[in-house]
C-alpha cells in the first residue's frame, strides 16, 4: 500500500525569478458403459476448486483456494467449484447449506467470523445477494442422469471495518459448505482461504511551504516543518520525493525561469540529510498511530532550502512555484 501527500512551494520575488484419451475397442457386440460406476446407493460429491470431476462419496473434503492481497475497498474473492448428486432412485435432487466462516490462528485455533464483517454472494447455481450462515438452497430433478454437474460461484467480500482490525501479515480463513443428495446425510467441504494484509501507511500534518517575498520582512530561504508518517504496527517505511516539475526546481509563473531548491528528510531525533530527486530512503521508523498521537508527537522532519542570496538576486521578478509529493510505502 502506498500513501502520498503533496505540498505547495510558493516564493515571490519582487526583482528576482505493467484428454480424454478415447479408448476405442473393436468388439463383437456394442457395450455401453455408464460414465461412472458407483458402489453406494446414493452419491453426493464436490469437485476440487475450479471444477473437474468427482467420484463416490467423500464425507470430508478440503481444498486450498489460494492467497489474496486485500485492503479497504478490495474486490471480492471468487470461489468456484462443482458438485453432483444421485440417490439411486433416479433422483438428482440436491441441497447445499452454508455454515460459518472461520478464522484460524496458530495460537488460539478456530473462531467464527461475525456475519457483519463479510458477505458471501452466490451467482450460481442460484442467485443470492447474501448467502447467510445456515441458509440452504436446493435443486435437481428426476431425469436419471447421475453425471450432471452443477457449478457454484461464490463471491466473498470482507468489509472495511474488519480489514482495518487485522494486523499486517498472512491470515487463514476456512469456509464450511455442506451438500447432500435428496434427504441423505450431508457431506462437508472445507475451503481454506489465505489473506495477506499489507501494512497500512499514511502521511498527515504536512503544510504548504511559503518562503515569502525576496528580501522583504518574513523572507527565509529555508523552510522547516515536522509531519507524521504512520505505519500499521509501527514498522519501518521508505519515502520517495517527486515533484510536478519533475526536478527540484521552482518555476516562474510568468517568466518560465527556474530556481533550484534542496530537500532534506529524516526521522525526528535523527540528523536531517539531503535526498536527491526520485531517490528512495529506506529504514525510516513509522508511528503506530495514524496521526502520531503518542506522547512523542510527529515523527518526521522536512527541510526545503533555496540557494544562496547571490543566486536569487539575479533571478527575474516573478512568482515561483512547485508541488512536492512525498510517497511512503512499508519497508
Amino acid at each position: 500500500m502506498k500513501y502520498f501527500r503533496t505540498i505547495q512551494l510558493p516564493v515571490k520575488l519582487t526583482k528576482l525569478r505493467q484428454w480424454p484419451a478415447f479408448l476405442c475397442m473393436l468388439v463383437c457386440s456394442l457395450t455401453v458403459f455408464p460414465p461412472f460406476a458407483y458402489s453406494d446407493d446414493e452419491v453426493f460429491c464436490f469437485t476440487d476448486l475450479g471444477g473437474g470431476v468427482c467420484e463416490g462419496n467423500e464425507k470430508h473434503k478440503s481444498d486450498f483456494l489460494g492467497k489474496f492481497e486485500i485492503e479497504k475497498g478490495s474486490d471480492p474473492i471468487l470461489i468456484n467449484f462443482k458438485f453432483r448428486a444421485y440417490d439411486g432412485d433416479d433422483s438428482e435432487e440436491w441441497k447445499l447449506k452454508r455454515e460459518s466462516l472461520y478464522y484460524y490462528s496458530p495460537s488460539s485455533g478456530y473462531s467464527k467470523v461475525d456475519e457483519t464483517f463479510y458477505n458471501i454472494e452466490m451467482s450460481s447455481p442460484r442467485t443470492r445477494p447474501q448467502w447467510a450462515t445456515g441458509d440452504s438452497i436446493s435443486g435437481g430433478d428426476d431425469d436419471g442422469k447421475p453425471d450432471t454437474y452443477y457449478t457454484t460461484n461464490l463471491h466473498l467480500t470482507f468489509h472495511d471495518n474488519y480489514i482495518n482490525k487485522l494486523e499486517a501479515g498472512e491470515h487463514a480463513f476456512w469456509l464450511w459448505i455442506k451438500g447432500r443428495a435428496d434427504d441423505e446425510e450431508y457431506n462437508n467441504f472445507y475451503i481454506e482461504i489465505g489473506v495477506i494484509i499489507r501494512p497500512k501507511v499514511k502521511i498527515s500534518g504536512l503544510e504548504n511551504a511559503s518562503f515569502g517575498t525576496f528580501l522583504a520582512d518574513g523572507f527565509n530561504r529555508s523552510h522547516y516543518q515536522t509531519f507524521c508518517a504512520h505505519v500499521q504496527g509501527g514498522g519501518d517505511f521508505k519515502i520517495t520525493p517527486t515533484t510536478q516539475n519533475e526536478v527540484f526546481e521552482l518555476k516562474g509563473k510568468n517568466t518560465g525561469d527556474f530556481i533550484d531548491y534542496s530537500v532534506y528528510l529524516a526521522n525526528v531525533g535523527s540528523s536531517i540529510r539531503q535526498i536527491r530527486y526520485g531517490d528512495t530512503r529506506h529504514g525510516l521508523s513509522g508511528d503506530v498511530t495514524e496521526n502520531c498521537t503518542t506522547g512523542t508527537g510527529e515523527n518526521m522532519q522536512l527541510k526545503i532550502e533555496l540557494p544562496e542570496i547571490s543566486i536569487l538576486s539575479v533571478k527575474p521578478a516573478d512568482i515561483y512555484m512547485d508541488t512536492l509529493t512525498l510517497t511512503i510505502e512499508a519497508d
